[in-house]
């Protein structure tokens, strides 16, 4: 690759390209296999903002016709959703399948066209790839408006529970890459690899990265909630933690269901940063309570089956490059880990098994 960005480098251009929380994008225009994934890359190499926001509406829009909605966004469209207080929730509940998420962000969509003029059902290919008009009149004030009503109701009961942000189709990659591509895939390609969860309480960034040694492992950021009407978490007093190996294969056999329950403590300059993760039983049963924590500072987060696919995926890829096998191979080659685990437990009398990292 003759220029190698990452994702700092998109996200600084998404933001100077006019699109709020230029994070939320990420998952949406970094799907490997996407048409728009090399073209938004491009776009930053050549510094071109103006195609870059046609390119990540773009991609949006790729995604919400992936459940069938088919109203297509312009860049304008993007950047008043990405300054809606609750924009980037709407968006996500579309693409997750939340009960009249849909209806509501196609009256939201109607409602901009006449703000701005446009025709009621657009040209979707032109919307896509052809760059719009530069005026941006309305002001973008008044642009926002069309987005600033009440969201629906929540169809889940526990208000714990979570939903998961973007990407929730992401193919899997078939095979392990070749040791000659192996550092560029892990330094670069992974960076774009990336899911995000939203609970009742905190969220969670759960990303592919690479540690100091460029060994592939993962990273987990933790929120609080900021503004519960607007779904907002306050991710400038995010914890982060990078797992060890031994951590990213334990966390990956309890997501595969090999193990119920870890706890990792010792993290960070402090030593006071922690993780623990446990499959639930009871009334919370099929679902994996995250808990991340700093000292007393604690953020809980509940997985449930509809956000577990893309997290298990991405423990996946990367635990496999980690290990150097291929995916297919993966539960063979972790298959001891947890016997030895599950030794432990059971001479330990039962409980979880728990770790320390060190």
């Amino acid at each position: 690759m003759a220029t190698e960005i990452g994702r700092k480098e998109v996200v600084d251009a998404v933001t100077r390209a006019g699109i709020k929380d230029a994070e939320e994008v990420i998952p949406y225009i970094g799907d490997p296999k996407s048409e728009w994934r090399a073209k938004a890359r491009a776009a930053v190499v050549a510094g071109d903002l103006y195609a870059l926001a046609n390119y990540c509406a773009a991609a949006v829009t790729a995604k919400l016709e992936e459940v069938g909605f088919t109203m297509p966004l312009d860049a304008r469209a993007l950047r008043a959703i990405s300054e809606a207080r609750d924009g980037w929730a709407l968006l996500t509940d579309v693409v997750g399948g939340r009960e009249n998420a849909a209806q509501t962000l196609a009256k939201r969509l109607q409602a901009f066209r006449a703000l701005v003029g446009q025709g009621s059902q657009p040209d979707a290919t032109s919307q896509r790839t052809e760059p719009g008009p530069r005026n941006e009149a309305p002001t973008r004030a008044q642009q926002n408006r069309a987005y600033e009503r009440p969201m629906p109701p929540p169809r889940r009961h526990d208000a714990a529970n979570v939903r998961q942000i973007g990407d929730a189709r992401r193919a899997q990659q078939q095979s392990q890459p070749s040791p000659a591509q192996e550092q560029d895939q892990n330094t670069v390609e992974t960076q774009w690899d990336s899911v995000k969860v939203h609970g009742g309480k905190a969220a969670l960034t759960i990303e592919a990265t690479t540690s100091r040694r460029n060994v592939p492992t993962v990273n987990i950021e933790a929120a609080r909630l900021k503004d519960r009407e607007a779904r907002t978490y306050d991710w400038s007093n995010k914890i982060i933690l990078q797992l060890t190996p031994a951590e990213l294969q334990q966390v990956t056999l309890l997501l595969c269901g090999k193990i119920s329950h870890v706890k990792f403590q010792n993290h960070g300059v402090e030593n006071d940063k922690w993780f623990e993760i446990e499959r639930q039983t009871g009334q919370y049963a099929g679902t994996i309570k995250f808990a991340v924590g700093q000292g007393r500072d604690v953020c809980l987060v509940q997985l449930t089956p509809a956000d577990l696919g893309n997290v298990v995926g991405l423990f996946i890829r990367q635990c496999s490059r980690q290990m150097r096998v291929d995916q297919a191979a993966l539960n063979l080659a972790l298959a001891p880990v947890a016997q030895a685990l599950n030794e432990q437990m059971q001479a330990r009398g039962g409980g979880g098994a728990r770790r320390h990292a060190s």
